[in-house]
C-alpha cells in the first residue's frame, strides 16, 4: 500500500477485499467497516502486522523468534496466495498459515479444524458471528 494511506482508506481496502473474497463462499460473516477498525486496533494491541497488497489481498501475521504465523489471509485469485506468502522468502523461519481449504500451498501441511462454533447446541444464537469473530 502507499505510505500516505490513512487508516480510513486502509479500512476501505480491507472491507472491499474481504467482501470480494467471501462473495462466492458460505459460512463467512461479512465484516463491517467498524469491524475492520477494531481489527486494526487488535493488531496493534497484540503486535500483529498487516500486509495489504492493493487490489490483490492481505494477510495478518505475528512474528515469533522461531516462526511466523499468518492468522488470516484473504486473496482474490487463488494463484496469488503464493505471491502473498513470498513476502517472507528471505526469512529462514517456519511459516504457519491459517487459511481456507481452497488454498494450494506447497510444503508440509496438516488439515485441522482450528475453530468450531457451538451455535448448533443453542448456546450462541447469533448467526452473524462465528467463533473466530468473538474475542
Amino acid at each position: 500500500i502507499e505510505p500516505k494511506s490513512t487508516a480510513r482508506s486502509i479500512v476501505g481496502m480491507l472491507f472491499s477485499l474481504a467482501y470480494k473474497y467471501i462473495s462466492s463462499l458460505t459460512g463467512y460473516k461479512l465484516r463491517s467497516r467498524e469491524d475492520f477498525k477494531l481489527i486494526l486496533k487488535r493488531n496493534e494491541t497484540f503486535h500483529d502486522k498487516l500486509i495489504l497488497i492493493k487490489d490483490k489481498g492481505y494477510f495478518i501475521y505475528h512474528e515469533y523468534e522461531d516462526r511466523i504465523e499468518i492468522s488470516e489471509i484473504i486473496y482474490l485469485d487463488i494463484n496469488l496466495i503464493v505471491d502473498l506468502i513470498s513476502y517472507f522468502k528471505e526469512d529462514n523461519r517456519d511459516i504457519y498459515v491459517n487459511c481456507d481449504l481452497n488454498a494450494s500451498i506447497n510444503g508440509e501441511y496438516e488439515i485441522i479444524i482450528e475453530m468450531m462454533s457451538n451455535q448448533m447446541n443453542g448456546d450462541l444464537i447469533n448467526f452473524n458471528y462465528f467463533i473466530n469473530e468473538i474475542y
